[in-house]
Parts: C-alpha cells; structure tokens; sequence
C-alpha cells in the first residue's frame, strides 16, 4: 500500500512516535520500516497499516488518507 509519508510523520510526530518505534511494534528492523516510508516501490502490507492504525490510534478517514490514496 502506497504511503502519504508526510502525513504518517506528521502524526507520528504529533503523537510522539519514533521509527524505531512503529519499527519495533511491526516487528521489522528500523531500516526495513524507512525504506517502506521513503521509498516508492516499498509498500507496507495490510496487516501492517493494521498495526500502525491501532497503534498511532488513527481513524478510518486517517488510515485512507495515508495508506490509500
């Protein structure tokens, strides 16, 4: 899933979230959670924007905006 990255960090940001954090919590090392947020081809799978909406609480509308369009 394509990411809005600068709305993932501004929210991230806002909610006091380090990389190594969402990192962490998906089980994946730091490097792998950058190259998902910066790089174009990289995609986070479905049951990771799962995790990272349950755990950065965003909403539904949130969670489109950044992951689907």
């Amino acid at each position: 899933m394509a990411t809005k990255v600068n709305i993932l960090k501004a929210k991230m940001s806002y909610k006091n979230v380090k990389c190594s954090d969402l990192a962490k919590v998906l089980n994946i090392k730091e490097s792998t959670f950058s190259k998902k947020l910066h790089e174009n081809n990289s995609k986070f799978s479905f049951a990771e924007v799962k995790t990272i909406k349950e755990y950065l609480k965003l909403t539904d509308k949130e969670t489109v905006d950044i992951f689907l369009s």
